[in-house]
């Protein structure tokens, strides 16, 4: 008989399309109950998997609501941010001066550790690029006149939490270049409450970013999180790398 849970889940592009699609449809603000059961029914049916997952997701979304989560200055939970505070799916797009991956890869060249781990961009490789640089954010939301980034990610990693604690995920932060792809986001919003929130800095207002792996999250612990303030001067680097 199969196994019924997260960790079990279908792998690949489809199932992380999947979990994206609901969590995005999910007001994770309110109570999670038979209309979002419904809801994860049909995206499952649509998306041609067995709705005998249907428990499995639903559960995901109740832990997702109650994970601490725990950055430099608060520790929070999602279903305590209302989704008047909360923007998913923010499309950012901007000219993007031409630039090669030699120029990205000094940006991150003279920092001595991140998290233990150094992010050197190694294996990102293009000759060079020019035109507009878009992209989504999943979700952005506002606490305490702070600013967060949130990405999920349904990664496999292993059948159990130790498999995602934060120190298992680094390597893959740094392997999958998911460093490099928060601090392109962290530039467009930093880009973007510099135009429309009066007042802004860096330092007063952004409150870094969080990585969730969505497998292998639990309400009590930090497995699953990857949580990050990125350094203000990398920040500006890479703006005037690609923005000049």
């Amino acid at each position: 008989t199969q196994n019924f849970n997260i960790f079990s889940f279908p792998r690949g592009a489809k199932s992380g399309t999947l979990l994206h699609d609901v969590i995005e449809a999910t007001d994770l603000s309110a109570e999670i109950g038979a209309a979002t059961m419904e809801l994860v029914t049909a995206s499952l049916e649509k998306k041609g998997f067995e709705t005998t997952w249907v428990t499995v997701i639903t559960d995901m979304l109740t832990t997702l609501q109650k994970v601490p989560l725990k950055t430099d200055d608060a520790v929070m939970t999602l279903g305590q941010i209302g989704k008047e505070h909360c923007i998913k799916e923010m499309g950012f797009y901007f000219p993007l001066k031409t630039v090669t991956h030699r120029e990205i890869r000094t940006v991150f060249e003279d920092q001595q550790t991140l998290f233990g781990d150094i992010y050197t961009a190694e294996g990102l490789s293009f000759e060079s690029l020019s035109g507009f640089i878009k992209g989504f954010i999943d979700m952005i939301f506002e606490h305490d006149d702070r600013f967060y980034i949130i990405d999920w990610k349904s990664n496999y990693l292993g059948n159990t939490l130790e498999d995602y604690t934060p120190d298992k995920l680094r390597p893959v932060m740094n392997s999958e270049h998911y460093v490099l792809q928060y601090y392109l986001y962290t530039v467009a919003l930093d880009q973007y409450l510099r135009v429309h929130k009066p007042g802004y800095s860096y330092k007063k207002h952004f409150g870094g970013v969080l990585y969730l792996f969505l497998r292998g999250l639990s309400p009590e612990g930090d497995s699953g999180i990857f949580y990050d303030r990125p350094d203000f001067g990398k920040v500006e680097a890479l703006r005037g790398v690609l923005l000049g």
